[in-house]
């Protein structure tokens, strides 16, 4: 835990939570027989028509907002508030009209001056409480035009807010209303509006063109409506596209009463009212497609939810539906409200989605997925491809969760919004959400949701035949993007990364984080061990218990659906699907398995798994029944002391500040790092790891090796230590002076920090060891036979150094490169490096070896991890973080790597460019047995 530590925690509580959401949304009413319907009111001017511009007109004062019956007949009438920050001819008017009868049609009309606007607002949404988000506008207006078309005959014409005409009643007109389905209407001419011209259809042009119509007229002084032209007042001029030519620029046409009755007819032809559910719920999922081509993301997800209204079983409205809604949580009123509270300002889903906001788009130009010898690519489909990781080089345990982890990449994803001023000064507000609270939220809505998402995708998963495909449009790249397919593959793929996205959710649920008494966000990120070690940090809360195993049935959900994924997928052909392992041979498909397997066995109970060759007891449901808390943990400190006032001033926790070695003008910062103070207090985890201990080494390593102390150098190095060495006392260090172009040796006392040059050379070093009472350093020779490495020595006089012949050369066998020298009296071990193939990863292998009268040999010791040192004590061999029986070769010991770079006087050393950390030798916080350094 090093730099920034703090910091990074306040922001990331803020995505990595996704905390965002407070109180549900409420209708309420108490049971109440009255609506209050609540909206806003958005008047156009002349530049909104579709595709074309002309002049902006001024704007009449006094706004009234009326609800009609269907009879005609005014019954409510209020003054709306008006968005002053606006422009008046730009104004929004929010209006509240209380006191409505449930259960009834109405039409609201707004009205400025001659302007008018019209919705209509059908009985079964007209419920006690708030009905909310009526917006009024020129879409809607041109709404009711279609559905006064469809329910006028030539004998009695319909005008909806106006008296009905002899022969119609308002039963009769409310029942008509229920087949025309005039919310359908809205959205038809919503589709068409937002798609552009070039999204327009010999069908939709009709729309198209009465929409033009609405927003001339409205916009005309004089006019003010569309029934005025309509009933035959004032001629306007708007603009048309021709059916036959849809996609072609509008051209302007005046636009008489009877002309515009033939645009109001035409477009009144054009809709179709569905007959079923079935064919209402394809008419919405198309318009949500036309909405995606878009990026709106809102109307999208709006039109995939009256899809699932009309059939809840619909494939593509359970697809849509599930990826839409959950980019729609950063439209969500209660997350504006947190995320205020954070003084963030989050651009919408449309802005993100249209490439308006410093977001990337959430379909981000999406490509097939291919699997190829082991690692996962992307096939270039697009002309901008985002890299993907690789799982080439993991188990195949690790493979099986990373794959299903890139898998994740088919969900559209959004990144954080603005920064507040505060932010970008490193500072929270005052008004920031407690961890707690963000936590509720997590609880109330944020899983809440993504358990909906899931049962969308189920239902997916349940149809047959069905696919869902994210155009080149939708991707934002139509010009160069291709077509993706989402199969019942990517549905249970997709299944299983929500559930392991619930189980991370459960766990930051279950226990408390939050920042302890008396500090604030600003100041725990400048001591960031206080709330690590505070007692009531990483403690269960009181149902944390039961979120632990509400956590499991998530994970073995997410296991399951992983294994479906996997067999619906590597049966595909080469470029089927959006995920392709086509080329995977059998006994890669068949590891892939067996780890998912392991993964299955593992979530079952106790169970021995294989990793790596290694067979280890594990119980996983532990981790859930049994679940960890700050009693598991080892205690922290920090590395070297921390100093208050310098925290203060740089918002982290800084122990030290230093003129840079580059230009001493220039300050450099010590930020101190935490390190553990003890070892694990149980080996076996709370039972995770049955049967592990210290000595029984299950799970491959014997314990932590506790810090010490630490101390701040005398003087900064320049450059981290290139290589390290000790006589037993002191310790030297490679620092390469880019400035003068030298190569310095430096002397540490490792209890004191003092730092001195030793000497100082041209000769560039790298490793350096303690051999026959002085230094020497690995030397490399490339010919066009190869490469050969030299032990040679550095040979000191006076403050500088020289490099002399080497003692013994050694040519690689088989091995790439020299990671780490030492000494056992004449003998000189060194470890090594190299990579193997097993046809589905590339395994890395470490080995020592020694150089004894002249002889290269292997010592049979192989260390689990790359060794950056050596040493010999007594009979054993430590290699990094692994100690070796000298004469056995086995394995006795592997301790928590922390880097480690030397030995001196039974505590194993850490060095940096600013510090010199020490660890005790057990992690009983003994000495590792007394070193003989020869």
């Amino acid at each position: 835990m090093g730099s920034g530590w703090g910091k990074k925690f306040l922001y990331l509580a803020m995505t990595v939570f996704l905390a965002a959401l407070v109180a549900a949304c409420g209708g309420g009413g108490g049971g109440s027989s009255t609506a209050t319907v609540t909206g806003s009111a958005n008047f156009p001017v002349a530049d909104n028509v579709l595709a074309k511009r002309v002049a902006a007109v001024a704007t009449d004062a006094g706004v009234f907002v009326e609800a009609y019956s269907l009879d005609g007949k005014q019954v409510a009438q209020v003054n709306p508030t008006a968005d002053t920050t606006l422009p008046e001819n730009q104004r929004i008017y929010s209006y509240s009209i209380p006191g409505l009868k449930v259960n009834t049609d109405y039409v609201i009309k707004v009205r400025r001056g001659s302007q008018v606007l019209k919705k209509l607002i059908e009985k079964d949404s007209v419920v006690p409480g708030v009905v909310a988000g009526q917006t009024v506008d020129a879409i809607t207006t041109a709404a009711v035009v279609v559905a006064s078309q469809k329910l006028s005959t030539p004998e009695a014409p319909v005008v909806l807010g106006d008296p009905l005409p002899a022969g119609k009643t308002v039963g009769s007109v409310s029942a008509t209303l229920v087949t025309i389905q005039p919310a359908l209407i809205e959205t038809s001419i919503s589709a068409a509006v937002k798609g552009g011209r070039d999204a327009l259809t010999d069908t939709s042009v009709s729309y198209a063109n009465l929409y033009n119509m609405v927003v001339v007229a409205v916009s005309t002084p004089g006019v003010g409506s569309v029934d005025s032209v309509l009933s035959g007042g004032t001629a306007i001029s708007v603009p048309l596209f021709n059916a036959e030519a849809p996609t072609a620029p509008a051209v302007f046409s005046n636009i008489s009463s009877s002309s515009a009755g033939s645009i109001a007819s035409s477009s009144g032809d054009a809709y179709v009212p569905p007959t079923s559910g079935t064919e209402t719920a394809a008419m919405y999922v198309q318009q949500a497609k036309q909405y995606l081509a878009k990026q709106d993301i809102a109307n999208a997800n709006k039109c995939f939810e009256l899809a699932l209204a009309a059939d809840s079983s619909s494939a593509e409205a359970n697809v849509g539906g599930a990826l839409t809604s959950g980019l729609m949580i950063m439209d969500d009123a209660d997350f504006k409200a947190i995320a205020a509270k954070w003084e963030v300002v989050y651009p919408s889903v449309t802005q993100v989605m249209q490439g308006t906001s410093p977001v990337r788009l959430p379909f981000g130009n999406m490509t097939s997925l291919h699997f190829t010898g082991g690692q996962l690519t992307a096939a270039k489909r697009t002309a901008k491809t985002a890299a993907l990781t690789t799982v080439a080089s993991a188990p195949a345990a690790v493979k099986a969760l990373a794959v299903i982890k890139e898998l994740t990449a088919l969900l559209p994803q959004q990144k954080t919004g603005f920064k507040s001023v505060a932010k970008e000064l490193g500072l929270v507000p005052s008004t920031a959400p407690s961890v707690s609270e963000m936590q509720a939220m997590i609880d109330n809505v944020i899983i809440p949701r993504f358990d909906t998402i899931i049962a969308r995708l189920q239902k997916a998963e349940a149809a047959t035949n069905n696919s869902f495909t994210i155009t080149a449009a939708m991707q934002g790249n139509p010009l160069y993007g291709q077509n993706v397919v989402l199969g019942t593959g990517e549905y249970y793929a997709l299944d299983a990364a929500l559930n392991a996205i619930q189980v991370l959710f459960k766990f930051s649920t279950a226990y408390s984080f939050d920042v302890p008494s008396g500090y604030t966000y600003d100041t725990i990120a400048q001591d960031p061990l206080a709330m690590i070690n505070n007692s009531g940090v990483f403690v269960l809360k009181s149902d944390g218990k039961a979120k632990m195993a509400a956590g499991l049935d998530y994970a073995r959900k997410a296991t399951a659906k992983s294994i479906l994924a996997f067999n619906e997928i590597k049966g595909r052909a080469y470029g089927v699907g959006a995920v392709d392992i086509a080329t995977w041979t059998q006994t890669q498909k068949d590891d892939f398995t067996n780890a998912l397997n392991n993964i299955t066995t593992a979530l079952a109970g106790p169970s021995t798994i294989t990793i790596d060759g290694a067979s280890i007891r594990v119980d996983l449901t532990k981790f859930f029944t049994n679940p960890l808390d700050r009693s598991n943990l080892p205690t922290f400190a920090y590395d070297v002391p921390r100093n208050a006032s310098l925290s203060l001033k740089y918002m982290d926790p800084v122990a030290a500040e230093y003129p840079s070695p580059w230009d001493p003008n220039y300050m450099e910062l010590t930020v101190c790092d935490v390190y553990p103070t003890s070892d694990l207090p149980d080996y076996t985890l709370n039972g995770i790891l049955p049967g592990n201990s210290a000595a029984s080494n299950v799970a491959g390593f014997n314990g932590i090796l506790p810090m010490a102390s630490g101390k701040l150098l005398s003087h900064r190095l320049y450059d981290y230590a290139a290589g390290v060495a000790t006589d037993g006392t002191s310790v030297y260090v490679v620092d390469y002076n880019w400035t003068d172009n030298l190569c310095e040796i430096k002397k540490i006392n490792p209890a004191t920090g003092d730092v001195s040059t030793y000497a100082t050379g041209s000769t560039w070093l790298g490793l350096i060891f303690w051999y026959q009472g002085q230094l020497y350093t690995v030397t490399e020779s490339v010919s066009q036979t190869g490469a050969s490495y030299g032990f040679a020595p550095v040979n000191v006089n006076g403050s500088t150094y020289t490099v002399g012949s080497p003692i013994q050369t050694i040519v690689p066998q088989n091995w790439y490169g020299i990671t780490a020298v030492t000494a056992n009296g004449t003998d000189i071990y060194y470890g090594t490096w190299w990579d193997s193939w097993d046809g589905f990863t590339f395994n890395h292998q470490y080995e020592v070896r020694k150089v004894s009268n002249g002889q290269d040999t292997s010592t049979g010791m192989h260390p689990t991890n790359r060794s950056d040192v050596l040493t010999i004590s007594n009979g054993y061999l430590y290699a990094g973080s692994d100690k070796f029986d000298l004469n056995t070769k086995e394995l006795v010991a592997s301790y928590v790597d922390m880097g480690f770079k030397a030995f001196v006087g039974g505590y194993f050393y850490k060095v940096k460019n600013d510090r010199i950390i020490k660890f005790y030798g057990t992690p009983s916080k003994g000495l590792a047995k007394s070193l003989r350094f020869l």
